[in-house]
């Protein structure tokens, strides 16, 4: 999950530079066959945390 969290700073550094929040949180996972599953998870408020965003794709277990 390191790559998940790596991520969700580099997402959080441009959230929090533009003074912007997130409401919904999506995962995309394509791998080199084209093959592209997705999971979304939408919160009940608007936030710029970033342990919400680390948090939340861990929340559900994806098969790769």
């Amino acid at each position: 999950m390191e790559v998940l969290d790596d991520l969700a700073e580099d997402v959080h550094e441009d959230v929090v530079s533009n003074a912007l929040k997130f409401k919904t949180i999506t995962v995309r996972v394509r791998y080199h066959i084209f093959e592209t599953h997705t999971r979304s998870k939408s919160l009940m408020f608007p936030t710029d945390d970033l342990n919400i965003l680390r948090a939340k794709p861990k929340h559900r277990r994806v098969s790769l």
